[in-house]
């Protein structure tokens, strides 16, 4: 009987160990700041103009213990995939919050810009953007310890490389918009396909 009570009480152990990740429930949700459409502009065939879509993220967090958690860290990661397919941060950040007993807190990321153009009026008309790929947040405790953590979709965990929080504006610069190539909002000329201008869908 001793033995068996000895199992019970190690399998719980065991259970509540992995179940240490929850101490801290998140949701997120994802929001539409602004959107802005561009001049058009006359193409050999049909019409373009440049897009952009400004997004953020907030993050809730719902403590699940019944003791306030103190002095932890939220660390976040949004990502983006260019037109050309390619996977990059589009914002990230950290910050120090105290998550009292029974009450929320609610951060939220800095804007993602998500560049995109527009073709009508053409053989193929359509649309090439950026889209969001997926985000990462965590929270750690002052020791190290991951109290919480949530991506989506799941295959985002494999993505978000923490360490880039460390120099998060080179990571950005490196990382970011230049590999992507497309053309600012200002622009107010056709641009030709292969000087940075994005390829309407179908190709030429």
């Amino acid at each position: 009987m001793n033995l068996r009570l000895a199992s019970i009480l190690a399998l719980a152990m065991v259970a509540g160990g992995a179940r240490a990740a929850d101490l801290v429930t998140i949701t997120a949700t994802k929001k539409t700041v602004d959107q802005i459409k561009g001049t058009e502009q006359d193409l050999p065939r049909g019409k373009s103009r440049a897009t952009e879509k400004y997004i953020l993220y907030r993050f809730d967090l719902q403590g699940a213990s019944t003791k306030p958690l103190s002095d932890i860290s939220v660390e976040w990661m949004i990502l983006v995939e260019g037109a050309g397919g390619n996977v990059f941060p589009g914002t990230m950040g950290q910050k120090a919050v105290d998550l009292p007993f029974g009450q929320k807190v609610t951060l939220e990321t800095a804007t993602v810009k998500l560049l995109g153009r527009e073709w009508h009026g053409g053989p193929v008309p359509g649309t090439v953007e950026d889209t969001i790929a997926g985000y990462g947040v965590r929270v750690i405790a002052p020791d190290g310890t991951v109290l919480a953590e949530k991506y989506d979709p799941a295959s985002a965990k494999m993505r978000v490389d923490w360490k880039l929080l460390q120099t998060p504006a080179k990571a950005l610069n490196r990382l970011g918009r230049g590999m992507m190539q497309s053309p600012g909002m200002q622009n107010t000329q056709p641009m030709p396909v292969g000087e940075g201008e994005m390829a309407p869908p179908g190709g030429m």
